[in-house]
């Protein structure tokens, strides 16, 4: 497969993540690979994967994150695209929604602290 390290120089696809959810599923770590990465663009991950390529056990989704200029500011999308509609309702008791929330919530407090220490 060689070193494709894709555009931008990011040289983390196929990497292996490590997630940990504080919610209500607390307690049950998250694993895959990142499938895509592009810097200030995009980043796509699955846990169809646990290391390397080896298939996990019980895959659940695949997640797109998107960072589009919009002016003057970031649009931030998630996208996750799940194998089955009961792991997409599973996923939705789990707080996805709410989660994802926070997610983009925290993102934005880190962006601005970042714009503060520049200005």
């Amino acid at each position: 497969m060689g070193n494709d390290s894709g555009r931008n120089g990011c040289s983390a696809r196929g990497q292996l993540f490590n997630g940990y959810a504080r919610s209500r599923w607390a307690g049950n770590p998250s694993r895959g690979v990142y499938l895509d990465v592009i810097k200030d663009e995009r980043l796509v991950f699955t846990d169809a994967y646990t290391k390397a390529w080896e298939p996990s056990e019980k895959p659940f989704m695949t997640v797109t994150v998107t960072f589009e200029s919009e002016d003057g500011a970031t649009r931030y999308t998630a996208r996750a695209v799940h194998w089955t509609v009961a792991d997409r309702e599973e996923h939705e008791k789990m707080g996805f929604h709410e989660g994802w929330g926070k997610c983009a919530e925290q993102l934005a407090d880190l962006v601005m602290k970042g714009l503060e220490r520049k200005g």
